[in-house]
């Protein structure tokens, strides 16, 4: 069930660990700075695996403290300074500092769509058309967006006399493309928080990156083009409608859509070592 963007989130992140065992009542252990940052430093790593959860795009302040402190008490097991410390409890500078993670990871996301948009979705004309570029974007997107809702996750064509054909639901290319490069080609490391549920973690993600495209096809749905603001409660009702959608596929759609998930993960796996073992290109 979706969550609601101010209610309680439900906390769940893809790694799981055996809680500690509650230090005793007497215990008087002191916190040093080193063990804090080493603790939050792991839970700024940790986070970003709520991208494969239903929280991926939460915004409420309390949701955000509640997540974090379900990262820090994961992380504890690993810290042996913190398995004999009285129960820590963050701070909000604490929260902060961990949840900055995140709006660094939807900076970097949002960023990888908006300059591979307008060749994803073709966005300018094709050569020999006759009107202004400007205006063929704005059509593009009207067409995608507005007159036809979350056609843009579809695979899709136009026929001769303009018609739109929709193939095949939630089987688009670009989110293919952005995904295979987020999740296996980033700094974040994504794919390492994959596991045996992936398909449905892979929900999730595709909810996140339909979400955002949309975002970025508004603006330039706009004939005047300015920058914009992207932030999770402009996306959270995309994503929980593309996750509505996607729970509801029938029988024979939703074996479409796993394959093109299974697609998502062999294509992701084959680039994973890309960024590394490319030329280092040398222009001296």
């Amino acid at each position: 069930m979706p969550p609601t963007p101010h209610g309680n989130a439900l906390v769940s992140t893809t790694t799981t660990m055996v809680a500690p065992a509650e230090p005793a009542e007497d215990s008087t252990t002191i916190i040093t700075p080193e063990t804090r940052e080493e603790a939050i430093l792991l839970s700024k790593e940790l986070i970003v695996s709520i991208f494969f959860t239903i929280n991926a795009l939460v915004s409420c302040g309390d949701d955000k403290k509640c997540i974090v402190k379900s990262i820090i008490t994961q992380v504890r097991p690993r810290i042996p300074a913190l398995l004999i410390a009285t129960q820590w409890t963050a701070d909000d500078k604490d929260v902060m500092r961990v949840w900055n993670a995140m709006t660094k990871f939807h900076t970097g996301f949002a960023t990888i769509i908006c300059q591979a948009v307008m060749m994803g979705y073709s966005l300018f004309p094709p050569q020999g058309c006759n009107i202004p570029p400007d205006t063929f974007r704005v059509d593009q997107v009207q067409c995608l967006v507005v007159d036809n809702p979350l056609v843009f996750m579809h695979q899709y064509s136009f026929a001769a006399d303009g018609t739109l054909v929709i193939h095949t639901k939630f089987n688009n290319q670009f989110i293919l493309h952005i995904l295979t490069q987020f999740i296996w080609c980033s700094t974040f490391q994504l794919h390492t928080f994959l596991d045996k549920s992936l398909r449905r973690q892979l929900d999730y993600a595709i909810s996140v990156a339909g979400a955002m495209t949309e975002s970025v096809l508004i603006e330039q749905g706009k004939l005047h083009l300015a920058t914009g603001k992207i932030t999770p409660q402009m996306t959270f009702s995309t994503f929980s409608k593309i996750l509505s959608n996607l729970n509801g596929l029938g029988v024979a759609e939703q074996a479409i859509i796993d394959e093109f998930k299974d697609s998502i993960v062999i294509c992701g796996r084959s680039q994973e070592h890309a960024n590394d073992a490319l030329s280092d290109f040398s222009f001296e």
